[in-house]
C-alpha cells in the first residue's frame, strides 16, 4: 500500500511539474516511468531514483525530448559512483548541461571526456542555436566515457 501511494505522489508530482513547464520536456507520464523503468534496469539503480531524475530534470525546465535520457542516464552514471543522492547529483549536474560549449568545457576540466572534435562541434551547435542537441552531444560523450572507464576499471 504505501509503495502504491508513493507511486501515486511521484506520478501526481511529475505531472506538475509538466504543467508547470508547459510540457517542454515533451514526456507523458507513462512515457517517463518507461524511460526510468529502462534506466533502472540498464544501469542498475533504483527505480525510485531513475524517476526522481527524471522529475528533477522536467522541474527545470531545462530539457526537451531531444536531450532528457541522455542527460538522465549521465546523471543515473554518475551517482552510482558517488556517495550523493541521485537528486543531489542531479542538481549539481543540470548548469553543466546548458548547452553551451563554456559549460561543457567546465564539465569536461572535470571528468575529462571530450574530444576536441566534440568541443568544436559544441561550438558549432551553440552558434546554430542547436541548444538541445548540444546537451544530448554532451550528455552523450560524457555517458560514452563514463561506460568506458567503468569497463576499463571494473572488469
Amino acid at each position: 500500500a504505501y509503495a502504491m501511494l508513493q507511486g501515486y505522489k511521484e506520478s501526481r508530482d511529475y505531472n506538475n511539474s509538466l504543467i508547470l513547464t508547459g510540457h517542454y520536456a515533451g514526456l507523458a507520464n507513462a512515457e517517463m516511468i518507461d524511460l526510468a523503468k529502462s534506466m533502472s534496469g540498464q544501469l542498475n539503480i533504483a527505480m525510485g531514483d531513475a524517476r526522481t531524475i527524471f522529475k528533477d530534470l522536467v522541474e527545470s525546465g531545462k530539457f526537451s525530448s531531444t536531450s532528457i535520457t541522455s542527460v538522465a542516464n549521465a546523471i543515473a552514471n554518475v551517482a552510482r559512483f558517488s556517495t550523493d543522492s541521485a537528486s543531489a547529483v542531479t542538481q549539481k549536474l543540470i548548469p553543466s548541461f546548458d548547452g553551451s560549449a563554456a559549460s561543457a568545457k567546465k564539465l569536461n576540466d572535470t571528468y575529462h571526456f571530450l574530444s576536441i572534435e566534440q568541443y568544436k562541434q559544441l561550438e558549432l551547435l551553440e552558434k546554430q542555436n542547436e541548444k538541445q542537441k548540444a546537451i544530448k552531444l554532451t550528455a552523450d560523450a560524457f555517458n560514452e566515457s563514463l561506460q568506458n572507464q567503468k569497463g576499463a576499471n571494473y572488469v
